[in-house]
């Protein structure tokens, strides 16, 4: 050991130094000969208390139980007991162990909380020791099995077995399988089913704290595999060939989720930054993968070969670019029906779902989309201006649709996008805008109410509506309304709500339709899309004849401004309604413009108008055409167009 640079074993927010007598496996865990120790905690473990949770119990001790894999049983005992008696007598608590064979948490009983905390504490640091002196079980791997690399992969595998001279070709077998293509971030021994049902947690943990700054800083994560290395010295005598990865980004992701495993006890840091590789040529694989039960054993069974003509050849070969779309946990030794591992737990960077790709224009079409400063909104105004379209973002801050407007510009090197001032929370903004609109524009073709708030703190508009129902619905009603005639009058046109699959959790709640009694923030915004669904529907109904189409949209679960208000209930509302469904990731924004480009341009859904679109189905209560038409009458008047 390093004394100026030791191992270093993290438990949570603490650090201790390592330091090795001995390294042991499984098999060697009863010897009475001396192990390696950790670092005793000079400082002490008060600040451990408020981790663990900790009971007092009816006869006045204090307790916490916790699972520990029975695998570890016999490392917290020790040979003949000796280590449990010593933990007991340093800690002042006593530690109960499931017996072999059993299953059930360790129980830790002391006199007080420092005791406890402190013996708990010592388990962990030994249950982590003997973890990292298993063979490991999973690895965090990222599938690189898309057809194009598989191809490349394919034709390399073909150039050194079949052209190379003899004296340097290798054999097949010692190829990686081309659906097995992976990136490696990091390995672990998972014990048992609750260690996986942790390390799956973990990883989907990730998303909130790591995956998705990254993706909204770099968009999402391409790496390119372009080169060879070899990881000893003499390239005559190679025991793995790689392929190189270039993704700063994803080196980024790759550090910062090694790091939070380690904080997580699962693993040992063993090196300061993950090594990107692509395991190509492995010595290893001349031994059946399902015949290694020893490392050791099949270390010894290694074969070097001759890589240096393979790298003179093919050093710089190219094998393609992916847009990364998971990274798994997964099953060392397995294989899945699709021939890549199977996978204990699955964290998606990047759902695209349905993509429009018909390439129809809207040519001399007026655009009119509300809140396209950011997110989906302005995603849908960039395509529509690069089809053809005059398009108009209505927004309440001048400087960001500006901003807007310039990034648009600036991508597409077209001119014709105009942003004007709407406040959705103020019916005489509205009305001055509508007036506004109507005076300099002739015309309007397609008018996408975008625009929306979510699950905000209870909050008022100008005209005293809850902030929700105000800004998502009532606003939006108002509007369409006022340019009602000039749709008419620009025949065939288009009118596209956005809504959402939290409509499916909504009631119109016709006694309280403003919340003015009793306030949920989430109730208030499933609320508030189940109206944009049913305004949709009823306005559909009073189009009929005139060429004049409506549609409610759901765009998917989108990585945008909108939750900006939901702080940590956004994660719950999150888990209850959308994880479910779609897992544990969102959208680009331009992914959940998709559905609303479809239905603003697809010729097929002229005979379509009043449907909801999205993956999932309308709710029952959506169809409610009764409590639609009293929706609509009670909107009129709430915001004077009745009368």
């Amino acid at each position: 050991m390093d004394v100026m640079s030791p191992q270093l074993m993290w438990i949570g927010t603490r650090c201790y130094r390592v330091n090795h007598a001995k390294t042991m496996t499984m098999e060697e865990q009863s010897s009475d000969q001396p192990q390696g120790y950790v670092e005793e905690d000079l400082y002490g473990e008060d600040d451990r208390e408020e981790e663990y949770e900790i009971e007092l119990t009816d006869k006045g001790k204090f307790q916490t139980a916790f699972h520990v894999p029975a695998a570890f049983y016999a490392m917290i005992i020790g040979a003949k007991g000796q280590t449990r008696q010593r933990l007991e007598a340093e800690t002042k608590a006593q530690i109960r162990v499931p017996k072999q064979g059993t299953t059930g948490d360790i129980v830790v009983t002391g006199s007080s909380r420092k005791s406890v905390a402190a013996a708990r504490s010592r388990i962990e640091l030994i249950v982590i020791g003997a973890r990292n002196k298993q063979q490991f079980t999973h690895f965090l791997s990222v599938p690189l099995n898309v057809p194009d690399v598989m191809k490349r992969f394919a034709e390399f595998r073909h150039k050194i077995v079949h052209k190379l001279p003899v004296a340097f070709s290798v054999d097949e077998s010692l190829f990686q399988q081309p659906e097995k293509l992976h990136i490696t971030l990091c390995t672990m021994s998972l014990m048992d089913n609750e260690d996986r049902a942790n390390a799956a947690q973990i990883l989907l943990d990730c998303q909130e704290s790591i995956i998705s700054p990254i993706l909204k800083e770099n968009g999402p994560l391409d790496v390119r595999v372009r080169g060879l290395e070899y990881m000893n010295d003499d390239p005559h005598a190679v025991d793995v060939l790689y392929g190189k990865i270039e993704s700063p980004a994803l080196q980024t992701a790759a550090d910062q989720i090694y790091e939070y495993f380690i904080a997580k006890g699962l693993m040992q840091k063993k090196y300061e930054h993950v090594k990107l590789h692509v395991t190509l040529i492995n010595s290893l694989f001349r031994v059946s993968q399902s015949e290694i039960v020893d490392e050791k054993a099949a270390e010894r069974k290694r074969i070097t070969f001759d890589a240096s003509e393979i790298l003179r050849l093919y050093g710089e070969y190219d094998f393609g670019s992916v847009v990364l779309n998971e990274i798994h946990l997964s099953q060392r030794f397995s294989t899945s029906c699709t021939g890549y591992y199977e996978a204990t737990a699955v964290l998606k960077l990047i759902i695209e779902g349905g993509q429009f790709r018909k390439s129809t224009r809207c040519d001399g079409k007026v655009i009119l989309i509300t809140g396209a400063n950011t997110g989906i909104g302005k995603e849908t105004a960039r395509e529509l201006l690069k089809r053809g379209g005059k398009v108009y973002i209505a927004c309440r801050s001048l400087e960001r649709g500006n901003e807007a407007r310039s990034d648009i510009i600036a991508q597409t090197g077209l001119g014709d996008i105009h942003v004007r001032e709407l406040d959705l929370a103020s019916l005489e903004s509205i009305r001055k805008f509508a007036k506004g609109f109507l005076e300099e524009e002739k015309r309007l073709d397609i008018l996408i109410n975008n625009a929306g708030v979510m699950a905000c703190p209870k909050a008022l508009t100008n005209d005293g509506f809850e902030q929700q129902l105000g800004v998502n619905h009532l606003g939006h009603f108002l509007l369409t309304n006022l340019l009602l005639d000039r749709l008419k009058a620009s025949a065939p046109s288009r009118i596209i709500n956005l809504s959402s699959l939290a409509h499916k959790y909504g009631k119109i709640n016709q006694k309280d339709l403003n919340s003015e009694h009793s306030y949920n923030q989430v109730t208030a915004y499933c609320q508030s899309k189940l109206a944009n669904v049913m305004f949709t529907r009823e306005l559909a109904k009073r189009l009929q004849g005139t060429s004049v189409t409506a549609y409610a949209v759901h765009p998917g679960t989108v990585d945008t401004d909108l939750p900006r208000h939901m702080g940590s209930l956004f994660f719950l509302f999150d888990h209850k309604l959308i994880k479910p469904l779609l897992r544990i990731t969102f959208k680009t924004p331009l992914s959940g413009a998709q559905t609303t480009l479809y239905t603003a341009l697809d010729e097929d859904l002229t005979e379509e108008s009043g449907k909801y679109y999205a993956e999932q189905k309308l709710s029952k209560y959506a169809r409610n055409d009764e409590i639609a038409t009293w929706l609509w009458d009670e909107s009129a008047r709430m915001t004077g167009l009745s009368g």
